[in-house]
């Protein structure tokens, strides 16, 4: 080939490898533009849109007319888009930005998305922790008169002379009244609705709520509407803020108060064998509260309410069913029949409302903070849960838009054997002059789901798997004594979270500042991949295997990659020695390197590598390895007879 030919073969090589790579380069630093931007700033900042994100933007004052949305983004464009979302004004919007740690520096003009995302998450978490000092503002359109008295059916009888039209305060009900007309030696009244007497109304408050102070009826539920107030109530202050009823549905409820928190137990032993308790304690109270009335117009308005929730809840069986005794000697066939005629379904499902808590804002006179708090409980067998958890929720409005606040934290220790279901709702509203303003309602809680499955053995070793909608602690304990069946179980536990905003009865309502959505995903899978459970134990997977029917007389182990278990769960007598049942060894041990513990050796030691019962009760033994890679448990029931 001639020596120029070649060299043009190598620089057109050359020239590909450039633009190949130049491409490459482009593809993988790829220009943040502001339209990207925008529309992460809109759904991290949960500005609601109607029409599109940007004309969302332009409402709340983020962003004018005019703006190049092709534009690659840089630190100027954040910081003044940032301070728009703040209603911050300054004269240097990059200085404040820095200074509040939205962004590290300033060398660099351009932002890529990760910074761009990581300062707008710390602005909106300033913008949903806002705070609020005590500011009020109260005018009529026409002057008014103050009684303090009573109505008989909307009749005034007082000894001053008012005139036909005058306006009203009545401060019994916290309400206006105008004078209709004059009857007898009484004056006729008619209710003034709140818009037609406010000129101006508007009002600041961050305040903690007291709880001492508060107006706290426990509901009873025995009428239609649910208003009787149990006579327990009347012994709230006079027995130290405690005390203790049982409703109608045969829930025994104790309550205890104090300035700062409300708790709440309720237990119930139910007719069909399980017993249910749970207790709530909600604390720390606090709304955050910015409202602007004006000539029958709303202006930017703020409504966050913060608390937070400790909550126990568990159902357990009154009494043992001793089915191990009445199955253990069944083929697995007969097994499977007699546990679905025998086993049955027992279901506690009730929502019970507990109180409604009124309590004055501090320093505002005319509004008050209602707080109604309920408790919808659901099980069909064995139960615990124990949830902590921090919630901040509400809205803020600006020029005819709205956001939302959603921030809640959730911690949970679980014990579940059946499906079952806890939350309480929590709903708050503003009232002014015996209107509400705005509301929230908050569920939250945890649903757990649990789904029984029977190994049903052959006499070749093989299983068929069965599953069954019954709790597993029942079907698991009619087992432990027949080799024919294994029991395990699939279970699931997701959050629950669901708010509601501005219901149709109050103002904000008439605004169309109305919203309802769960705020967490019943798919969302708290326990990851450890969804299976075998002897009352999490796994990664079900464990449940062929049987080796000829070897059982060998004195020597299989091996296989973990322990494993002949039988999970042994049910043995006070006084009675049984060797565990070690059927499988990881590759490589043998009998010498296992270390038996009893997790309660009062109620059963380990002698021998063999159990011993010692007194009723149940424990666990924990057979690992001497280098402690691999374990097992094996529960162990000792009954006394």
């Amino acid at each position: 080939m001639p020596e120029t030919l070649l060299k043009k073969f190598i620089y057109l090589g050359l020239s590909l490898l450039i633009i190949v790579t130049c491409t490459c380069c482009q593809d993988n630093n790829e220009a943040y533009l502001l339209q990207d931007y925008l529309s992460d700033l809109t759904d991290l900042s949960d500005i609601e849109t109607t029409d599109s994100y940007l004309s969302a933007l332009q409402g709340w004052g983020v962003i004018g007319e005019d703006y190049d949305l092709k534009k690659e983004m840089d630190k100027q464009t954040l910081a003044e888009t940032l301070c728009h979302l703040l209603a911050v004004e300054s004269e240097d919007y990059l200085k404040y930005c820095l200074e509040k740690g939205y962004i590290s520096n300033t060398s660099n003009k351009k932002i890529n998305k990760e910074e761009a995302i990581l300062a707008i998450e710390k602005a909106v978490n300033d913008l949903n922790n806002q705070y609020f000092s005590n500011t009020y503002t109260f005018t009529t359109k026409e002057d008014y008169k103050e009684i303090d008295a009573y109505l008989d059916n909307n009749l005034l009888s007082v000894e001053e002379e008012l005139e036909t039209g005058q306006l009203l305060y009545l401060n019994e009900y916290e309400s206006f009244y105008r004078v209709s007309e004059k009857k007898e030696d009484a004056y006729v009244l008619e209710m003034v609705e709140f818009l037609d007497v406010i000129e101006n109304f508007s009002f600041t408050n961050s305040s903690p709520v007291d709880l001492q102070e508060a107006e706290i009826t426990f509901y009873d539920e025995r009428n239609d509407n649910s208003s009787y107030i149990n006579h327990k109530y009347d012994l709230l202050s006079a027995s130290k803020n405690k005390g203790s009823y049982v409703n109608h549905k045969n829930f025994d409820i104790d309550y205890s108060l104090s300035s700062s928190s409300l708790s709440v137990n309720v237990k119930r032993k139910s007719d069909s064998g399980l017993n249910l308790y749970t207790n709530l304690t909600i604390s720390e109270i606090t709304p955050y509260t910015k409202m602007n009335f004006n000539k029958d117009e709303l202006n930017d308005s703020y409504f966050k309410l913060h608390f937070k929730a400790s909550q126990r809840y568990g159902v357990e069986k009154n009494k043992s069913q001793n089915y191990h005794q009445e199955f253990s000697h069944l083929i697995s066939s007969d097994f499977l029949e007699k546990v679905t005629s025998v086993i049955s379904n027992d279901v506690i499902q009730e929502t019970l409302r507990i109180c409604r808590i009124s309590v004055p804002i501090a320093d505002i006179p005319f509004v008050k903070l209602n707080l109604d708090l309920s408790l919808n409980i659901y099980a069909s067998g064995k139960l615990e849960l124990a949830i902590v958890s921090t919630h901040n929720y509400g809205y803020e409005t600006r020029n005819g838009y709205s956001r939302f606040i959603n921030d809640c934290d959730f911690s949970i220790d679980p014990l579940i054997r059946a499906g079952g279901k806890t939350s309480f709702s929590l709903g708050a509203n503003i009232e002014a002059l015996s209107l509400c303003l705005s509301d929230i309602e908050a569920e939250a809680g945890a649903q757990a789901y649990a789904q029984t499955i029977l190994h049903l053995y052959g006499e070749d070793g093989n299983y068929e798997s069965v599953k069954l909608e019954k709790d597993y602690d029942s079907l698991n304990e009619a087992s432990i004594s027949n080799v024919n069946v294994k029991v395990c179980g699939d279970v699931s536990l997701n959050w629950l979270a669901n708010l509601n905003i501005n219901s149709s009865k109050t103002l904000l309502a008439k605004f169309g500042l109305s919203k309802s959505y769960p705020l967490i995903s019943e798919e969302a899978q708290i326990f990851g991949n450890l969804s299976h459970i075998e002897n009352g134990q999490f796994v990664e997977e079900c464990t449940v295997g062929k049987k080796e029917v000829l070897a059982s007389e060998s004195s020597e182990p299989y091996h296989s990659e973990k322990i494993s278990l002949s039988k999970y769960a042994l049910v043995i007598k006070i006084g009675e020695s049984v060797e565990l049942p070690i059927r499988y060894l990881p590759d490589g041990y043998s009998y010498n390197d296992l270390v038996y513990v009893s997790e309660d050796s009062s109620i059963a030691s380990i002698e021998n590598n063999n159990v011993i019962g010692k007194k009723a009760g149940a424990t666990k033994i924990r057979i690992y390895t001497n280098d402690e890679k691999y374990e097992v448990y094996c529960s162990i029931l000792v009954s006394d007879g």
